[in-house]
């Protein structure tokens, strides 16, 4: 009699983030562990520290590891740590500092992990935010550190964008898209919000939806809200949080605004929002595919965005399927506002063009990249040897 083979373990993708903080970055990480355990992986979820407003919405069947450090460049060792005990098949790491990191950590673990990069952003904009020595060091330190990896982007501008700065040849870049709309996408869209803006006879809405932060251009939102306000009636919600909370208050304020203009701060399901705003805007100086652009445009709703390297002229095919107006110019964006608000939509369907953000279509992309398509599923347990 022969004996029966022991079935092969899953393989263990690991994710690598800083925290579980409720970016657009972080959301995506999340959506991608879910699929990938749903597609029969090990998936553990290695974050600086464990710390975040998604923390409470960790998938079920996703191991959370926190390396209990502050910043990316302490991670290295931890991580080396990690890499060595758990030999994942792949490490996927996003965001420029995490990315250098991870691939550090890869090379000095001496295993046989993959190491994938993702860009969510343009890199270029990222440096010039920074001092000189930064600008110069940064892409250094990742062109060194991520030699052997994969690199993929977001976006087809962010893909050309990383290949300019890291001076990688045509091609090395693999752009795969955010994964937004999966199957209780419309549900969760379907749910009450709780907010008396809501209510009707009140004005009509429109909605943004980011971290409060100088890259998201609500200063400029806020500007032009300003100059809608003085010809038509309307409200103005914008959720999330971060550190220009003050200073946007303080405008809204210095506006008169104070009646029309809301931010309540981060919400667990902006997707209830969406669907039943009159307006979705998005104000953004730079961007790496807006998620959330891509969920107002499958709820319906009409969509204002600025043409901000890089993203929103992809997400909405260069204006075919909502209105574009150029970055920092509250008076076009004024304008396109108040178009949207009185002539609706573009009279375009998206629905066909939307696939291409499905979850499924984006997670089997990214197994193909990761060399793990059907792993699992196939080779997970094999036939039993007849007696």
């Amino acid at each position: 009699m022969s004996e029966k083979p022991q079935p092969e373990e899953p393989a263990l993708i690991a994710l690598f983030m800083p925290s579980l903080a409720g970016g657009g970055a972080e959301r995506v990480m999340l959506t991608l562990g879910r699929a990938f355990v749903s597609r029969g992986f090990r998936v553990d979820l290695l974050v600086l520290q464990a710390e975040g407003e998604l923390l409470d919405e960790l998938p079920s069947g996703l191991k959370l590891v926190s390396l209990d450090v502050f910043k990316p460049r302490s991670s290295v060792w931890p991580l080396r740590g990690y890499l060595r005990r758990g030999r994942p098949a792949v490490l996927l790491s996003t965001l420029s500092q995490m990315n250098w990191a991870g691939c550090l950590a890869v090379r000095l673990a001496g295993t046989d992990t993959r190491c994938i990069v993702r860009e969510a952003t343009q890199l270029s904009l990222v440096l010039a935010g920074l001092s000189a020595p930064g600008r110069w060091l940064r892409p250094r330190l990742l062109r060194w550190a991520c030699r052997n990896a994969r690199y993929l982007a977001v976006s087809k501008g962010s893909a050309s964008d990383l290949s300019c700065v890291l001076g990688l040849p045509e091609g090395a870049v693999q752009v795969i898209y955010n994964p937004i709309i999966d199957s209780g996408f419309f549900e969760r869209a379907a749910e009450p919000v709780d907010h008396p803006w809501f209510r009707e006879g009140e004005p009509p809405l429109i909605l943004a939806v980011g971290r409060l932060h100088a890259a998201k251009g609500f200063d400029v939102l806020l500007d032009a809200f300003a100059r809608l306000s003085r010809r038509v009636s309307a409200h103005l919600l914008i959720l999330g949080e971060g550190p220009e909370r003050p200073a946007l208050e303080a405008r809204r304020h210095a506006l008169g605004l104070d009646a029309s203009v809301a931010l309540p701060g981060f919400v667990r399901n902006p997707l209830a929002y969406m669907s039943k705003a009159s307006v979705f805007a998005l104000s953004s100086r730079r961007e790496g595919l807006p998620g959330a652009l891509i969920e107002a445009l499958a709820n319906g709703t009409p969509v204002v965005a600025t043409d901000c390297p890089s993203g929103p002229a992809e997400i909405l095919d260069g204006g075919r399927f909502g209105r574009l107006v150029s970055p920092d110019d509250p008076e076009a964006l004024a304008e396109a506002l108040l178009a949207a608000l009185q002539g609706g939509d573009t009279g375009q369907d998206p629905q066909v063009w939307l696939q291409q953000f499905a979850v499924d279509t984006v997670v089997d992309r990214y197994l193909d990249l990761m060399d793990l398509h059907g792993r699992p599923a196939a080779r997970a347990r094999r036939a039993e040897v007849d007696e």
